[in-house]
Order: structure tokens, then C-alpha cells, then sequence
């Protein structure tokens, strides 16, 4: 019987380590699935698979060949005859193209504010034309 005994003593041993170890192997596994514990130990190594990931996702760009670059020419020179094609102008004339009519408008209102004739005669109701004392004076 003492054989007995101690194999139910062992089991109860068991038992109680069971629970322990099945928490601790859910931890485990917890752990291996969160991808914040990875990041935080292995930085480096997530920054290259993220990478490489990256690289094998990404379509590849296809090297056109010689004669695809020489029919595309043909295209375009059928579709644009010689002396049809306009030069192409720099970045300051199409600045200059942008702004021209900007200050065109600001110089002819310039001058019409300038010699555009007599100023009309200031009304009562214009709070443009009260000076300081008119504001700050009591009714």
C-alpha cells in the first residue's frame, strides 16, 4: 500500500503544478503573439523584415528594352510632327506668366488711385474718414 500511496502523493503533486504550468505556457503564448514584445526586444531585426517584406511585396519595374523605347519615339514623332512641338520654357516664365497679370492689375489700380481724378468729399456715416478724438469723445 505505501506503493500506492505515494503514486497518489505524486499525482496531487502533479495536480497542483498543472495549474502553473498551463498559466504560465498561456503567458507564453501570449507573449510570442504580441508583436509590441518583439519591436521592443528585437528592434533592428524588425526594422530589416519590414524591409525585406517591403522588397518582396513591391511590384517589380520592368527594364524596357530597345525596341519598346524605339516603337514609343515612333509614336510620338507620328503624333508630333516636326515644328509642331512648342519649346519648352523655364520655371521663371511660367513664374513670370503667374505673377504678369497679378501686377499688371496692381499697377492700373495704382495709377487710377494715383491720377484718377478728384477724391469724393468725405461723408459723415464713413467711419473710415473719423479721427481718434471723434471715436473717443462722450455722446
Amino acid at each position: 500500500m505505501a506503493d500506492a500511496d505515494d503514486i497518489r502523493e505524486q499525482m496531487k503533486n502533479i495536480r497542483r503544478g498543472m495549474g502553473a504550468e498551463v498559466k504560465g505556457l498561456v503567458q507564453g503564448a501570449q507573449q510570442l503573439s504580441d508583436w509590441r514584445y518583439h519591436v521592443r526586444k528585437h528592434p533592428w531585426a524588425c526594422v530589416g523584415s519590414a524591409f525585406l517584406l517591403g522588397l518582396f511585396a513591391a511590384p517589380k519595374r520592368r527594364a524596357a528594352g530597345r525596341a519598346e523605347l524605339e516603337k514609343l519615339m515612333a509614336q510620338f514623332h507620328e503624333s508630333n510632327p516636326a515644328g509642331s512641338a512648342q519649346p519648352s520654357h523655364g520655371l521663371l516664365m511660367k513664374v513670370l506668366g503667374i505673377a504678369g497679370p497679378i501686377a499688371a492689375r496692381g499697377a492700373a489700380q495704382f495709377v487710377a488711385n494715383r491720377f484718377g481724378g478728384a477724391k469724393q468729399a468725405p461723408s459723415e456715416d464713413d467711419p473710415r474718414d473719423t479721427t481718434f478724438e471723434q471715436v473717443s469723445k462722450p455722446r
